[in-house]
């Protein structure tokens, strides 16, 4: 495998970007039942929406609302998985607030209903 030793900015930089990223996660993990908006993680960050959506698709290949989703829908199969829960209950716990939306979203996702 090609390596390069990174120089001390580089390193720094990218230090830098992987904190960012684990205080990204944990916001949404933390915050993925409710409503959730990347504005309100960029007010945290004291960076602009733009600068986060860029930043989110360059680090994740994923829009911020496409990651939001996924860590529903995990949190949506664990609790179908559970079978304790109707699916309306388990949408609302997974944080859709649109039943269908998220019957729509999760086939899409899944190829399932």
């Amino acid at each position: 495998m090609p390596c390069r030793i990174l120089t001390p900015e580089e390193a720094a930089a990218e230090s830098l970007k992987n904190a960012r990223l684990m205080r990204l996660t944990q916001f949404v993990e933390e915050n993925y039942m409710h409503k959730i908006r990347l504005a309100d993680f960029a007010a945290a960050e004291g960076c602009s929406v733009s600068y986060l959506s860029h930043f989110i698709r360059n680090t994740m290949n994923q829009t911020f609302q496409d990651y939001v989703n996924s860590v529903r829908f995990r949190h949506a199969c664990k609790l179908i998985a559970e079978g304790k829960l109707s699916m309306i209950s388990i949408s609302m716990e997974a944080g859709f607030s649109d039943y269908r939306y998220f019957s729509r979203a999760f086939q899409e996702a899944y190829g399932m209903t």
